[in-house]
């Protein structure tokens, strides 16, 4: 189906994990509760909890990756000239460079730290062209630059580095219904663990 091409390997993982581990889960407490034994443990709700906050977290992620602002590109010679906290995820350290002479007219650039060793392995080649997104990006308090998504070889046209920044709502809309299915499955493990005293007092009545 086409609407599934949108879905990646780490999405697609994700959800494979996610009914795995949500079935094996609700199975075995259906079934011991059947047997009137306690299944229930503190672990089986870590793991379920973190399974919401994990996928809740891609799929926020996701979205916040997706940018509609105009790119723009420079070509020449870059030269890293700092260093910043980018904050959280892959980009937690940023770099800042600049290109040609690093002058006032220079293009003020911020890459992740995959971006700037791509920029090392091809140190020799005379230019490098890199595409930004047109949207000052605030990287210090008194520092804002361009966001590099893509660096390539002009010569070539071979692209060395892309940062994706299209609109994935399907794959943002299948994680955080994994996220829904950890919750649920939750839900459903408190309610039997609920149910569970009704059980023991119907025996021990009949007793």
């Amino acid at each position: 189906m086409a609407i599934l091409g949108d879905l990646n390997t780490t999405a697609w993982d994700t959800t494979l994990v996610t009914l795995a581990v949500c079935v094996l889960i609700a199975v075995v407490e259906i079934l011991s509760r059947r047997m009137r034994h306690s299944a229930t443990s503190g672990f089986k709700y870590f793991l379920l909890l973190a399974g919401v906050c994990w996928c809740g977290i891609l799929g926020l992620s996701t979205l916040d990756n997706a940018s509609d602002a105009r790119h723009s590109s420079v070509s020449g010679k870059l030269h890293t000239v700092g260093y910043t906290y980018g904050g959280r995820g892959p980009g937690i350290s940023m770099f800042l460079v600049c290109v040609a002479d690093c002058s006032s007219t220079s293009v003020p650039l911020v890459m992740e730290p995959k971006a700037e060793s791509v920029i090392k392995e091809h140190k020799n080649l005379p230019a490098l062209k890199v595409e930004y997104l047109v949207q000052y990006e605030k990287v210090r308090a008194d520092v804002s630059a361009f966001k590099v998504v893509d660096i390539s070889d002009p010569s070539t046209g071979v692209s060395f580095y892309h940062l994706d920044t299209a609109h994935h709502p399907v794959r943002a809309g299948f994680l955080f219904a994994d996220a829904a299915l950890f919750l649920l499955t939750g839900l459903l493990t408190m309610r039997l663990a609920r149910s569970e005293p009704d059980h023991h007092r119907l025996r021990a009545g009949r007793g």
